[in-house]
């Protein structure tokens, strides 16, 4: 088998899953404009909740050191 067989659907189209989000989103925005306040009203001093748990969300796996 090869790195390209083993590899599974979603990790084959990462770029495109990530694509898709960012469009979703943009979408969002622009049909749904009150859904960026919503997005970003839970704070705790000025630091927005959602972008802090997607940091540390992306940070644990280099942090406990994968083996990919």
């Amino acid at each position: 088998m090869t790195a390209q067989q083993k590899l599974s659907v979603f990790t084959k189209f990462t770029t495109l899953w990530i694509f898709l989000a960012m469009a979703v989103r943009v979408g969002l925005g622009l049909f749904v404009p009150g859904v960026a306040d919503v997005i970003g009203s839970p704070s705790v001093s000025n630091v927005s909740i959602p972008i802090a748990v997607g940091l540390i969300w992306m940070m644990y796996p280099p942090l406990a050191r994968v083996r990919y």
